[in-house]
């Protein structure tokens, strides 16, 4: 009787009959000799144990992985150890190399990368010396697929401009591509005294995907030059790069200029076609001496297909300037017209200016975000529009902000966005205007179908003798009477309910009137699936995503297993009880909880059971917040997710 990890190697085998498997060290001593005598297709498969190696792939169309490709199981990450530490040349001291015209078919997958301290050379566009690529450096015409890794301890500490302490790929602009998916990416830093400290996790300037990544606690410092956090994207700007960036953690990450000033505390993207969807930014911050912009993301020149979207980005803060020069709590744009929906944009803090959203030289589109909590040293605890900043906001519920000026917002600089079925409540300012703050007599907002409490007789000025002119129509000052503190949802009876703009271009999803707040409209998309039959006979092994995602303290993990007939040739999945037709009808079944280092932390299931749907509640009270895997085991299968504790 064969199991699972036997079939699945063996159809590897088969279907690439003419490639090999070279086994490090017992074909092969070292990663680097299992590289040299592979051949394109062939995959250098490597026993746990620590490698004091700097390993480059030389073109070769291969996979280097651990034996976590052949099981899953993800305890082979952190027992399958490259250490770049003791390099030949301490200028070429990445751990990885993809150098030579590799592309997504040379794939690394499985290891811990640590110990390396980045690669120096002359920059191609500038008579300049950088230093790049800590724990894997990707040239600038290269690409790769880095998978199911753990980037961790790596450092680039450099008196030129640096990146990437965990990875560097590509050049500004470069025709390279490359896939990041599935790793822990912690603790790498970039620092140093002159010049740019940039992308302390990760720096890229080709295109590609950053995908299911745990990018936390990584570290920038720069003493005379700038500094950005932990994701950095760059390009020229007539050679934009297109990323999509999607499930990733970006956690703790932060930057220090001593001298000089930050950017993207979490994120940090110029000149690129950006899509972000369901990333949760947390805790990222900014620490500079003259500038500072967007502790969660800071975004600038990016192209109007560019995107961020059902994205958490919480708690991101910057140091105390109450200055206009220190702004973005959460997101600051600038001179791009992108769209902003769906997000939830809670408690980050600017130093300045824009609590949650800080938009300078920018007309992007702002719906259905839930923006509270947010505060400013200075103004707008909410969105900050500033230099002619004709923003679209439709469908918003901006709430229990905070600043000195304008706890919502404020308009100045010519800026005159529209604002729209849009909720403007229990925000607070110390100085003038609780929710609305009009900065000069050349910016005059426009409020349709909103409800602001106080009405526009209670907005503020920043001086006595202005006044507001701007377009104000069918808005209305009522408590929206919210269901609970905390998502803001309409209660029953809310005055909110079916009072938006009555034009059905923005009629919610279920045809009626639109709904003002940031769960009403044409956008919100997440409605409640049906749960199916229990009785069914399952057709197929599955592991659901947990819910809910992020949670605090409990999830519910879902699960189904079929019924099988096995025999010594073959695997039959039956769609009647066992039972009925000799077959086993009961698999063994495991199921662990694995912390972000894969190290085992509970076990949930460790006995037989019969085909059908399961389902079973983890109570995680006494961990703490971070980064989960769930694995289901059977004789037949194996299948790991991630999960995230967000307390």
């Amino acid at each position: 009787m064969k199991n699972l990890r036997f079939i699945i190697l063996t159809l590897f085998l088969t279907t690439f009959s003419l490639a090999q498997i070279i086994n490090v060290p017992a074909d092969q001593l070292t990663i680097q000799a299992g590289i040299d005598a592979a051949e394109n297709g062939d995959t250098v498969l490597v026993a746990e144990g620590t490698y004091f190696e700097n390993i480059n792939f030389k073109g070769k169309a291969i996979t280097v992985a651990s034996h976590f490709i052949l099981n899953q199981d993800i305890s082979h990450r952190s027992k399958t150890i490259i250490n770049g530490g003791l390099p030949a040349n301490p200028d070429s001291g990445s751990v990885v190399y993809f150098i030579s015209g590799e592309d997504t078919t040379s794939v690394l997958k499985g290891f811990t990368i640590t110990g390396g301290t980045g690669t120096k050379f002359s920059s191609p566009n500038a008579a300049i010396t950088v230093h790049y690529g800590g724990g894997i450096f990707i040239g600038g015409i290269e690409g790769a697929r880095i998978e199911w890794n753990i980037i961790i301890k790596n450092f680039v500490n450099s008196t030129f401009v640096a990146g990437g302490g965990g990875i560097a790929s590509g050049n500004p602009g470069g025709p390279g591509y490359t896939i990041i998916e599935n790793n822990v990416i912690r603790n790498n830093e970039v620092s140093g005294k002159d010049g740019d400290k940039e992308g302390c996790g990760i720096w890229m300037g080709n295109s590609g995907k950053i995908v299911k990544n745990d990018i936390a606690d990584n570290s920038s410092h720069s003493i005379n030059g700038r500094a950005s956090g932990g994701v950095r994207l760059v390009s020229s700007g007539n050679i934009p790069i297109s990323v999509f960036v999607s499930n990733n953690t970006i956690i703790n990450n932060q930057a220090v200029s001593t001298q000089s000033y930050c950017f993207g505390g979490g994120v940090n993207s110029s000149y690129t076609n950006l899509v972000m969807t369901n990333n949760i930014v947390e805790n990222n911050s900014l620490n500079g001496k003259t500038e500072c912009y967007g502790a969660g993301i800071h975004i600038g020149n990016l192209t109007d297909r560019s995107k961020i979207e059902d994205n958490i980005i919480k708690a991101n803060f910057m140091n105390e300037a109450s200055d206009l020069y220190f702004a973005g709590g959460g997101i600051f744009i600038w001179e791009s017209e992108i769209s902003i929906s769906k997000n939830t944009i809670i408690s980050n803090y600017a130093g300045g200016s824009g609590g949650g959203i800080h938009l300078k030289g920018s007309n992007s589109q702002i719906k259905n975000n839930l923006i509270a909590f947010n505060g400013a040293g200075n103004d707008a605890g909410g969105i900050d529009f500033f230099d002619h900043s004709d923003a679209v906001v439709v469908n918003n519920t901006i709430v229990e902000n905070y600043a000195k000026w304008g706890g919502a917002l404020t308009a100045y600089g010519t800026a005159n966005p529209t604002i729209m079925n849009t909720i403007i409540y229990g925000n607070h300012a110390d100085s003038s205007g609780n929710q609305v703050v009009i900065g000069d007599e050349a910016s005059d907002p426009t409020f349709l179908y909103c409800d602001i409490e106080g009405g526009k007789d209670n907005f503020g000025f920043y001086l006595e003798n202005l006044t507001y002119s701007g377009a104000y129509k069918n808005n209305m000052n009522s408590n929206p009477l919210f269901s609970d503190d905390s998502l803001f949802y309409l209660a029953t009876g809310s005055p909110c309910i079916d009072t938006g703009h009555p034009d059905p271009e923005y009629n919610d999803l279920d045809g009626t009137q639109n709904d003002m707040g940031w769960a009403g409209g044409p956008l919100v998309t997440s409605i409640k699936g049906i749960v199916g039959n229990t009785e069914q006979i399952p057709n197929g092994f599955r592991l659901s995503q947990n819910y809910p995602n992020p949670f605090n303290p409990s999830t519910t993990i879902k699960y189904q297993i079929p019924n099988l007939v096995r025999n010594d040739k073959s695997i039959v999945t039956l769609s009647q009880p066992a039972s009925k037709t000799g077959g086993v009808e009961e698999s063994f079944v495991t199921l662990k909880v694995y912390d972000i280092l894969g190290r085992e932390m509970v076990t949930i299931i460790n006995q037989k059971q019969k085909p059908g749907n399961y389902e079973v509640i983890w109570d995680a009270f006494n961990q703490p917040s971070g980064v989960y895997f769930y694995q289901l085991t059977t004789e037949d299968y194996v299948e790991t997710k991630k999960m995230i504790l967000l307390r």
